[in-house]
């Protein structure tokens, strides 16, 4: 049975009066901590249980689960095989939570920004809807850079890592929004020999990399090693510096990509003939190349050419086997969708999540919103006759990804004035 240090220190997050207390640890217990060797597996609450069926909630193809943290009120985590270590990114006004052994680091990563503040917690408790674990390591931004529940306008706590595919046999169901952990040793593989694929998946520094294989306009094939990435929304990232005679296509699109733990990735987006994964073939790609100024913090001894995102996963049931170091794919009814992206142009935040209000966040240069008139901050009242309080941001997205040529009509306001808007994708 687990029993909690005497010696151990208290992170106590008030947030309702926006204060952080931080209890000093001493030299002397670092030591002590360090010199513990410390399981960190996950276990069913149940030893019998054989496995565990979760429904979670997708947003812009991220998986969502509700998680408990030291006993804490439900916290939604994103679950992403992309960090070795958790993350609590936000918590609200009147939200508790206690973490045990706190000391402050800098954290680097994707982006072009400086080092982020961030505190690390060790020795906490997590409890997955019956699954349970001890010495878990959490850690907490002091700064809400990646403003996740208004880019997903769902309230998001932070993004759960590697731990619970680390203990057991994963199952995704994208279609149906279902995950379900296996025990290893009660687990058994039902193949189908013409809709499924079984490769050998790489860990490394606790996270998984598979090879696949980029064919470009000229027919010529590059092999790439990828991280999985279920924390991607996007499809494949693609690290030109690695890779040798490698030039960025004619005809990509400078583009905002995404936001990393040192702030926000630009980069060109391009489409690509196709990729590989073994006989599992998806043509006309979107493939992101982002600056090598935004991921010199990434590359580092794993040797990777990119990673491989959830707009490719969610085309499959995906079976991630840590045990086994096996990743098993089978089509879904999504693997001939095409790959679309924003060609609106405006990125969009939830002001409160849960409350379908939305603000323009940000504005791209020389896109068909910029070009209407649309300004970062107006708020959307209505698009194509529907109330905004009628839409979800997913449902908003998916109307900016409709085919090139869809007019898009969206009312407007700014400053208490109504204005119109209207323009083509493209």
């Amino acid at each position: 049975m687990y029993k909690q240090n005497p010696l151990r220190s208290e992170l106590i997050l008030l947030i309702a009066s926006v204060l952080l207390f931080i209890s000093s640890i001493s030299s002397s217990q670092v030591d002590e901590l360090s010199q513990v060797e410390q399981s960190k597996e996950l276990y069913f609450s149940n030893p019998r249980q054989r496995s565990i069926r979760l429904p979670f909630k997708s947003i812009n193809n991220l998986i969502i689960i509700p998680i408990q943290i030291n006993g804490s009120d439900t916290l939604n985590f994103i679950l992403d095989t992309g960090i070795n270590t958790s993350i609590i990114c936000e918590l609200s006004t009147g939200e508790n939570l206690n973490l045990n052994y706190a000391r402050k680091i800098q954290l680097q990563g994707l982006g072009t920004g400086t080092p982020l503040a961030a505190i690390h917690a060790f020795g906490n408790e997590i409890n997955v809807s019956g699954i349970k674990g001890i010495n878990q390591d959490y850690f907490v931004l002091l700064e809400n850079i990646f403003q996740l529940s208004g880019k997903l306008g769902y309230k998001i706590h932070g993004i759960l890592s590697y731990s619970v595919f680390n203990s057991f046999i994963t199952q995704i169901n994208y279609k149906d929004e279902e995950i379900i952990f296996n025990n290893p040793e009660y687990f058994r593989y039902k193949r189908n020999s013409k809709n499924y694929v079984s490769l050998p998946m790489i860990i490394h520094d606790k996270k998984p990399y598979l090879y696949i294989k980029l064919k470009l306009s000229d027919d010529s094939i590059i092999p790439l090693k990828v991280m999985l990435d279920t924390g991607a929304s996007n499809s494949l990232w693609l690290y030109k510096s690695t890779l040798t005679d490698f030039e960025i296509p004619a005809g990509a699109k400078k583009s905002f990509l995404g936001s990393g733990l040192s702030g926000d990735v630009y980069g060109y987006l391009s489409r690509f003939s196709m990729i590989s994964i073994d006989r599992f073939e998806l043509k006309d790609i979107l493939v992101s190349l982002p600056d090598s100024t935004s991921i010199e913090n990434a590359i580092g001894s794993d040797r990777r050419n990119g990673s491989l995102g959830a707009e490719v996963l969610r085309r499959f049931n995906v079976i991630i086997d840590y045990p086994n170091e096996l990743i098993t794919l089978t089509k879904n009814n999504k693997y001939k969708e095409p790959f679309s992206y924003n060609r609106c142009g405006i990125e969009i935040l939830c002001l409160y999540p849960g409350l379908n209000i939305y603000q323009v966040a940000q504005v791209y240069d020389n896109s068909p919103a910029e070009r209407a008139g649309i300004r970062k901050n107006d708020l959307i009242i209505s698009i194509n006759g529907t109330g905004a309080n009628d839409l979800s941001l997913n449902e908003i997205y998916k109307l900016f990804q409709e085919k090139a040529g869809k007019k898009i009509k969206i009312i407007m306001d700014r400053s208490d004035q109504r204005i119109k808007f209207s323009f083509e994708l493209e």
